[in-house]
């Protein structure tokens, strides 16, 4: 019985503390993969509303409750981790801003929800369609502040104190785990079949602005073990 309760502490204090130290590699392997599910979802849900069809606006709820959904889990997910540095610090804000864009979502998911019910042209039709671009707005505005946390999120993969401008300086991790992160950004992005833009200008998609930014930051520098 004693055996039995010792196993079973251990085990707990296992769940609760190694079980989910999370690595800066394995942050932005996760990460990565949260920003390609959303991105994904995303390009579901019309941003256009002038003259939308019926199929666009089932589509438009059905995703943005869907991408809702997505963002609670992966906020979540961040939750549970157990990180240090720099990543500590931020990640309560992405948490924030993850339920901020859930919330978000929903509300524009409930403005085609009450466009689809409708009749075109009626006042509650038109009160929706109206209320649209401040919400797309309002998202646009998050992913611009997610977007501006990706060089700290990227520089926990450097020496603290390093210039995270300077490409000569070397990564914290191994050459196969800096590939390791180029191919999980690939996948999580399907850029052989959707490449990430090359340039970033004022009419760029944020998120693939982000994995972008992302992955130039690991093909520009050489891991731990590199010459």
């Amino acid at each position: 019985m004693r055996r039995l309760i010792g196993l079973t502490i251990l085990f707990a204090s296992l769940s609760c503390g190694t079980a989910f130290a999370t690595t800066p590699a394995e942050f932005i392997s996760a990460y990565a993969g949260q920003l390609g599910r959303q991105q994904a979802l995303k390009a579901r849900i019309p941003q256009d509303l002038r003259n939308p069809s019926a199929g666009q606006l089932k589509e438009c709820t059905d995703g943005s409750i869907a991408l809702a959904a997505a963002l609670h889990k992966d906020a979540e997910a961040l939750k549970a981790m157990a990180l240090t540095g720099d990543l500590a610090k931020i990640t309560p804000t992405l948490i924030n801003l993850y339920e901020s864009k859930g919330v978000q979502h929903l509300q524009y998911g409930a403005i085609c929800s009450t466009m689809a019910k409708s009749p075109q042209g009626g006042k509650a039709y038109l009160g929706a369609a109206g209320a649209a671009p401040a919400v797309l707005a309002h998202l646009a505005a998050t992913d611009r502040v997610l977007f501006q946390g990706m060089p700290l999120i990227a520089g926990s993969l450097l020496p603290p104190g390093s210039d995270i401008r300077n490409p000569k300086t070397r990564l914290t991790i191994t050459k196969a785990e800096r590939l390791k992160l180029v191919s999980a950004i690939d996948k999580a992005f399907d850029t052989g079949k959707h490449p990430l833009p090359s340039e970033i200008g004022p009419n760029s998609d944020i998120t693939l602005g982000s994995a972008a930014i992302l992955r130039a930051f690991l093909t520009d520098r050489k891991g731990v073990d590199e010459r």
